[in-house]
């Protein structure tokens, strides 16, 4: 069994035999300046080798029959193995058993297409088992392996570890969070000035005002409403969480008091 991938191999193109020169051409030649020889470049099996461990994602190659034929360096990380403990063995074993049958599953996808056929995506969600028996969930996609002719050779797997992406979306959370709560206390700061005015002036003006005059009644609700709002900017003072609730048009909302740690 090969533990490489497989070369591309390409027919030599037949050397046709050069016309032979003038003397006036070969002076000529001479005379223009010499361009060095391009550089050779390696075999298409390193290529390949070095451009998937150069990527993040974690790549496996197996065979027809699903044994590992190579894996890239984020894979053998992964996995927490040396790439040569794991040559030539069934890639199915390194799942869990609930997701044996589905990498048996999307392999066998794999060797159905079309040896041209792109990368799957993103469809399968997967469970790996790294050496240490830890549990790891993946995104799993594939497509075929080719050989120089175009003929299968196999199955190319790609894996996202899904654990990089939930603590991206916990830090995205934080910064949510974190905004939330920096907005509700500039507001409180800079409402707070504002209505401590009004409600000091409404209050004099409430002593200034006769009972029986009918603005007397007018001010006094001023003076109570803005007391309601001096309660929500303590609420938003407070706010210490990020808490939605159902708002008209399916909306939603921040909940002030939940995220202020208080009961409606």
């Amino acid at each position: 069994m090969s533990t490489t991938l497989p070369e591309t191999l390409e027919a030599p193109l037949a050397e046709e035999t050069p016309a032979k020169e003038s003397a006036a051409a070969m002076a000529e030649r001479a005379r223009e300046p010499t361009v060095p020889a391009a550089p050779k470049l390696p075999c298409d099996q390193c290529i390949y080798e070095r451009l998937l461990d150069a990527t993040p994602e974690s790549m496996i190659a197996t065979d027809e029959q699903g044994a590992i034929i190579y894996l890239n360096a984020p894979a053998a990380r992964l996995l927490k193995v040396e790439p040569a403990q794991v040559l030539g063995h069934e890639l199915p074993r390194y799942f869990s058993e609930a997701s044996a049958v589905s990498a048996r599953a999307l392999l066998a996808e794999c060797l159905k297409l079309s040896p041209d056929a792109t990368l799957l995506g993103e469809h399968r969600t997967l469970e790996l088992v790294d050496a240490g028996g830890v549990r790891v969930p993946v995104l799993a996609s594939g497509a075929p392996l080719r050989s120089g002719a175009f003929t299968r050779a196999g199955a190319l797997l790609q894996f996202s570890d899904l654990r990089e992406r939930n603590v991206e979306k916990r830090l995205t959370e934080a910064e949510k969070r974190a905004i939330i709560v920096e907005m509700a206390g500039a507001a409180a700061h800079e409402l707070n000035q504002p209505l401590t005015s009004v409600m000091g002036f409404a209050e004099l003006l409430k002593r200034r005002l006769p009972e029986s005059d009918p603005a007397h009644r007018q001010v006094d609700i001023i003076y109570r409403e803005a007391e309601r709002i001096a309660e929500i900017v303590r609420k938003l003072g407070k706010i210490t969480k990020y808490e939605t609730k159902d708002y008209v048009g399916g909306q939603r909302i921040v909940d002030i008091s939940r995220s202020a740690g208080e009961k409606e």
